[in-house]
């Protein structure tokens, strides 16, 4: 799960730990974007396009804890972890891949 604010142009970490994991159906990708007042929407539509273990949801809450709820209901899984969208995310250190 992770929750994106006004992040146009700085998405490139999210997108690197993502693609290690793109269409890995055991894992799903849940990006929340939040109330952001700049083109982030469509930078993520555009970057997940072809994932197809990606969820995108927008919501208007202004804060990473509520968008981060959300996630939590939109899981799936049985584990979940939490990335900010500018962690450099070292997947291979949290996932069995």
């Amino acid at each position: 799960v992770c929750a994106v604010h006004n992040m146009q142009n700085d998405l490139e970490k999210l997108k690197n730990w993502s693609i290690k994991i793109k269409n890995n159906m055991f894992f799903e990708i849940i990006i929340i974007e939040d109330n952001s007042t700049d083109l982030t929407i469509h930078e993520l539509e555009k970057i997940y396009s072809d994932f197809k273990n990606c969820k995108i949801i927008q919501t208007k809450f202004g804060n990473p804890g509520d968008a981060r709820n959300i996630g939590i209901d939109k899981s799936t899984g049985e584990w979940l972890i939490f990335w900010d969208s500018d962690d450099i995310g070292n997947v291979e250190n949290h996932l069995l891949l």
